[in-house]
């Protein structure tokens, strides 16, 4: 799956991979790029509210450039794997 994200600043490309599962009631997305995750009612939601978290590690005012924050990993077997463009 490959969504861009646009961001008003910058526009980098940036991928990222992410697995989708349900806990309970709700939906968790975690990203297999960079240590952070997030969660919503549907699998949707719950992409769309780790695309916004990714987008502001991203936008950090470190100097690291968004790309060299992105690192790539084999995904594992979870409900479902997906695959973003990211502009940061």
């Amino acid at each position: 799956m490959k969504t861009p994200l646009n961001s008003a600043l910058t526009m980098q490309a940036i991928e990222i991979d992410y697995l989708v599962w349900r806990e309970d009631e709700y939906c968790v997305a975690q990203c297999l790029n960079v240590e952070l995750s997030s969660f919503g009612s549907t699998e949707q939601e719950a992409i769309e509210q780790l695309k916004d978290a990714v987008r502001l590690y991203l936008q950090d005012d470190d100097d690291i450039p968004a790309a060299d924050k992105i690192a790539h990993f084999a995904p594992k077997r979870f409900l479902s794997i997906g695959h973003e463009l990211l502009y940061a």
